[in-house]
């Protein structure tokens, strides 16, 4: 059974804590946006949005969510 003192215990250990980043690498291809516009039936982006090794930062707030979370996309 939780108690009112355990939970103040939980919260007490967890009030600085942050999550750690996370870094991970995948390749997008021209044919993956090409393929998720037309989803949206939204017309495909232009060859020069796409170059390789562009980054595309998206980022992304809950109300209330402190930190924010980013996402961060390097084209290969």
């Amino acid at each position: 059974m939780t108690t009112p003192e355990s939970g103040d215990a939980l919260a007490t250990a967890l009030r600085d804590w942050r999550p750690p980043t996370v870094e991970t690498v995948r390749r997008v291809d021209p044919w993956q946006s090409a393929a998720f516009a037309a989803l949206l039936d939204a017309p495909a982006p232009a060859d020069e949005l796409l170059r390789d090794g562009d980054e595309l930062s998206v980022a992304v707030a809950a109300q209330g969510a402190t930190p924010s979370l980013t996402a961060s996309i390097r084209l290969l």
